[in-house]
């Protein structure tokens, strides 16, 4: 890995030791606070490209989309007793609800004048601290509505892993080191039913099956200030009458009860599956960490969705970037950690402070991968190089090859037309003067 470190500078707060290696997030430095506010701004999108070490991230031709707006966030006036605490971020007319249980943040939900989602079942969003290559896996459940003519369900899986660390240029042309990159992925079904079945839903949610006069009934307790609810199945019996319920049908003493009432639940169950409308989304979202800022400084959000669980070819509904840009981070004034980690960084660069590197004398990146036609290779170079850039099948045999000539130090961006390879797997090869790096390759 590529480190930039500066041994001989004594930091005020024992923190700041992570300064020239971000490579792990805590809550004290990058956590959410009550009161912080900063702005946000959308951009033209662009592939992030791969994970690993030494990568470069080149925004700095992304064109503005839309204007900043802000980004806020503040504690509930309920709050929770315990390790647990609610905080909310409110940006673009959405509250986005979370909690902090110990050192996981859980997202709760989100709510605004035309949806609303509530997770009965939170997200794993994060656990402090967060490093290069950690990563977690969490399920969530909820439901919600929509525009006030559709109810929502929403069930998935969230996987979130810290997997590339590397160069980042922001579009307004700054460049930082030792950037952490977070990547999440959720994969989930989304059902809709139209809201004039909001009773028939809620009479199958609460499950209540009558037998001479004993109820079973489906209770739940959802708390919207708690980082959790609960689902509690309260089962009555009177006397000495009992049952079993097997799937959809009851047996036992007294069964023949139920059965008027196990029929109708049939229908209304038929009747929803049927008016139900589902599909399934995988929504890849990636945000840049810096050293010496709270919150990302920059964000790409692909989302893809297809008809069925099973089907392999997706549809790409939205490709979009926000930038954060850190003269705008309104809240450092009130952050002396993250201050101090931003002061020491000025200083070094006034004193013309060269970050030496261990072992590559460039970063790089490429994208897309898989690749049907072109691939663009992003190059920094620390020093003046001779590039030459090549595509090996596994066999061992040269597909491709360019020399691409000699650069100054700095950023460079190349262009390979590939759509001549066959369907497959290969290697590729950036050799910079000496040194080699190299990736699998797809070619679709």
């Amino acid at each position: 890995m590529k480190t930039r470190p500066v041994a001989t500078i004594l930091f005020v707060f024992t923190c700041i030791g992570t300064l020239f290696s971000q490579t792990t997030i805590t809550r004290s430095l990058q956590g959410f606070r009550d009161g912080d506010v900063l702005y946000k701004q959308q951009v033209q999108y662009k592939d992030p490209g791969r994970k690993g070490y030494d990568v470069v991230w080149d925004f700095s031709q992304l064109k503005p989309l839309n204007e900043n707006y802000k980004v806020n966030y503040y504690e509930p006036a309920t709050k929770r007793g315990g390790d647990t605490v609610c905080i909310t971020c409110v940006e673009h007319f959405t509250m986005y609800k979370y909690a902090y249980k110990g050192d996981s943040l859980l997202m709760l939900g989100f709510e605004n004048t035309g949806s609303r989602l509530t997770l009965d079942k939170p997200e794993y969003s994060l656990h402090y601290p967060f490093t290069f290559g950690d990563s977690i896996t969490s399920t969530y459940k909820g439901d919600g509505s929509y525009l006030n003519t559709l109810l929502s369900e929403t069930e998935g899986q969230l996987t979130t892993v810290a997997d590339a660390v590397g160069t980042l240029i922001l579009p307004d042309g700054d460049t930082i080191y030792n950037v952490l990159r977070v990547r999440s992925e959720h994969s989930y079904k989304q059902s809709t039913l139209p809201i004039v079945y909001r009773a028939e839903k809620d009479l199958e949610r609460t499950d209540t099956l009558t037998i001479n006069g004993t109820e079973a009934t489906t209770v739940e307790t959802p708390d919207s200030s708690s980082a959790y609810t609960e689902n509690v199945m309260q089962v009555q019996v009177e006397g000495n009458q009992s049952y079993t319920k097997k799937g959809n049908a009851l047996t036992g003493e007294n069964a023949s009860a139920g059965t008027d009432e196990e029929s109708n639940r049939m229908k209304r169950k038929h009747v929803l599956k049927e008016k139900t409308d589902s599909i399934f989304f995988r929504t890849e979202t990636c945000r840049w960490y810096a050293p010496g800022y709270r919150y990302p400084l920059f964000e790409t959000i692909c989302n893809h969705s297809h008809k069925t669980l099973n089907e392999t070819i997706e549809m790409r509904d939205i490709e979009t970037a926000f930038y954060f840009p850190p003269s705008m981070h309104a809240y450092l004034d009130n952050d002396p950690e993250n201050k101090a980690i931003l002061d020491s960084i000025k200083q070094l660069k006034e004193r013309g402070v060269k970050e030496p590197s261990d072992t590559l004398s460039f970063d790089y990146n490429i994208y897309p991968n898989p690749v049907k036609t072109d691939i663009q290779v992003d190059l920094l170079l620390d020093l003046p190089s001779s590039v030459v850039i090549s595509v090996f099948t596994t066999s061992g045999e040269c597909a491709f090859r360019k020399e691409e000539g000699f650069f100054d130090a700095g950023q460079h961006t190349f262009s390979l037309q590939l759509g001549q390879l066959r369907f497959g797997e290969y290697l590729l090869y950036i050799k910079v003067n000496e040194q080699f790096a190299q990736m699998v390759l797809l070619k679709k």
